[in-house]
């Protein structure tokens, strides 16, 4: 990746083309998490959820952007066990994980939440992990 170019070309959309990214990039996306995405704190276990449009209504409400869903084909979420640098590790992984999207011609938009364990219940998710990082994404 050409780290530079991808951050400065880099913008957040929250409008984006009902179209399905297809499977083998999403396997893509995963494998980048599990062996290539940066990290702070790599004794920090976490997990890497791609949710589909399916998973809109549960994450309504408890989800978005200044309190709006932002609708989107899929959803990126970063799940963390607890640690003293939980945020900073989950942010910068996922700030990798955005510019991997962006060398991949996707666009993305990051989703602020308050309750991770509603998150969990709402998605039916049973894991000891903590929700840490969510963000929307797609063309």
């Amino acid at each position: 990746m050409n780290y530079s170019a991808l951050i400065e070309g880099r913008r957040s959309v929250r409008a984006f083309l009902d179209k399905a990214v297809p499977e083998e990039l999403i396997l893509e996306i995963l494998e980048y998490h599990d062996k290539s995405c940066k990290r702070l704190a790599p004794d920090i276990d976490t997990a890497l959820l791609i949710l589909d449009e399916s998973s809109q209504s549960a994450l309504e409400g408890t989800a978005g952007y200044k309190q709006f869903l932002i609708g989107a084909p899929h959803y990126l979420l970063l799940l963390s066990d607890r640690g003293p640098h939980m945020g900073l590790n989950a942010g910068y992984m996922m700030e990798d994980m955005i510019l991997k999207l962006g060398d991949m011609g996707l666009n993305s938009c990051w989703l602020t939440f308050t309750d991770s364990d509603k998150i969990k219940k709402d998605l039916s998710l049973t894991t000891p992990l903590e929700v840490a990082a969510i963000v929307a994404f797609g063309y």
